[in-house]
């Protein structure tokens, strides 16, 4: 139903919700090789195959985010994560999603991924801790860290120019969380390296 209702929709692009615990519920012995039995990919396997058989070929983007709880100090998910395990895994998701890897027991290589999205909603304490530290936002210039990886691994990784994206930012702060403003003068601050920002300016609604 779902790409039926993209067809009569005529969608012209597709965004996949990545998250790191769900391909990576445990530690790989060999994180940069999407081979290793650790990793889980048939969900997104599935998707752009799908996707390109409905004419989305070169028309996805995958927004990588969460941090599973090995990968972290804390043990915790959704923490800023030890870069080094950030670097492996996203190495692996490149190269997997690079238009030439062809999976074991397969004749073909998948589809290629063009555009790439750091973290969903950064700014949120829900999405990615710590938020603060010392009374000061510590957030911002995290994320950077993760962003700037990201453009780092997947651009050793595939053989074309890939779309960086990002933010994917939260559409309000708190009192713990910083604005989208504020955030991308912390971004801008730490050097961050993008092509395009998002921002997520939807309001939720909830029905009793």
């Amino acid at each position: 139903q779902y790409w039926a209702n993209a067809t009569t929709l005529k969608v012209g692009f597709a965004r996949w919700d990545l998250q790191w615990p769900t391909v990576a519920p445990t530690r790989p012995t060999n994180p940069r090789d999407p081979a290793d039995p650790a990793y889980f990919w048939t969900a997104s396997d599935v998707f752009v195959q799908q996707a390109a058989a409905h004419g989305l070929q070169d028309r996805i983007m995958f927004t990588l985010w969460s941090s599973p709880k090995w990968a972290s100090k804390s043990g915790k998910t959704n923490q800023m994560p030890n870069l080094s395990d950030w670097r492996g895994f996203v190495a692996a998701v490149a190269t997997r999603y690079s238009g030439t890897y062809v999976p074991p027991g397969h004749s073909a290589p998948l589809p290629r991924v063009i555009a790439w999205e750091t973290w969903n909603e950064p700014n949120g304490s829900f999405a990615l801790m710590p938020q603060k530290a010392n009374g000061k936002f510590v957030s911002p210039a995290n994320y950077v860290k993760l962003l700037n990886a990201v453009k780092s691994e997947v651009t050793k990784a595939v053989p074309f120019k890939p779309t960086f994206v990002a933010g994917a930012m939260y559409k309000q702060g708190s009192p713990g969380n910083p604005s989208p403003i504020e955030f991308m003068r912390g971004m801008k601050a730490a050097g961050a390296k993008f092509d395009v920002l998002s921002i997520h300016p939807r309001s939720e609604e909830h029905h009793v």
